[in-house]
């Protein structure tokens, strides 16, 4: 028992100590670009809403974390949010999103995916 924990106190102090070929994982920020979903065309009487998007976040990444990342404040944008519904994580709804601001928020490695969103058709 004695020699288990001699052997954690050594592992987890070599663990800590930094050495000149360890990188710090924050100060080397992972490319990320999350899925698109639901972006085929779909059927009539339904059509793609321009710019209108669905957003899922992983858990436990905040709105104001997304924020951050994004580098824009999204409340101007979202339309909804769905707490009630995923109460674990972050869901909105969002318009008015151009292509720069979409590759952003796909870029924010807390964003789980990205959907477009749907609506009615206009008849012919």
């Amino acid at each position: 028992m004695l020699r288990t924990i001699y052997l954690l106190a050594i592992i987890a102090t070599a663990a800590s100590c930094q050495t000149e070929n360890q990188i710090v994982l924050s100060d080397c920020p992972q490319e990320c670009k999350a899925p698109m979903r639901y972006c085929e065309e779909p059927e009539d009487p339904f059509e793609i809403v321009p710019g209108s998007f669905i957003v899922y976040l992983i858990p436990g990444h905040s709105l104001e974390q997304h924020n951050q990342a994004v580098g824009t404040n999204m409340g101007p944008y979202i339309t909804g949010i769905f707490s009630i519904v995923y109460p674990d994580k972050v869901v909105y709804t969002c318009e008015g999103v151009n292509d720069d601001l979409l590759v952003a928020i796909r870029k924010d490695c807390g964003v789980e995916w990205v959907g477009c969103d749907h609506g009615p058709g206009i008849p012919e």
